[in-house]
């Protein structure tokens, strides 16, 4: 279905980051095209789409501040929709 959705299974935060990135961009991607969020074999409306990137962002933001904090993973929890 996704590309980079695996980005929960890197070794490193920073690893991490770097996946969850591109995952973002490539739900960014199927959000901006009509054709991706009705055929494009994602199976998500656009709702679900938007709150899927919303619920991305805020793992981004957490990813971000324990990489620029040298925090472990144990201080972040993951939400999957």
């Amino acid at each position: 279905m996704w590309t980079y959705s695996d980005y929960i299974t890197q070794a490193t935060t920073a690893t991490r980051l770097t996946r969850l990135r591109l995952h973002i961009q490539e739900v960014s991607n199927a959000l901006s095209s009509p054709q991706s969020v009705n055929s494009g074999g994602h199976g998500l409306s656009q709702f679900d789409l938007t709150e899927l990137l919303k619920d991305l962002k805020a793992e981004e933001a957490q990813l971000a501040a324990a990489t620029a904090s040298g925090g472990g993973v144990g201080r972040i929890r993951f939400r999957r929709p």
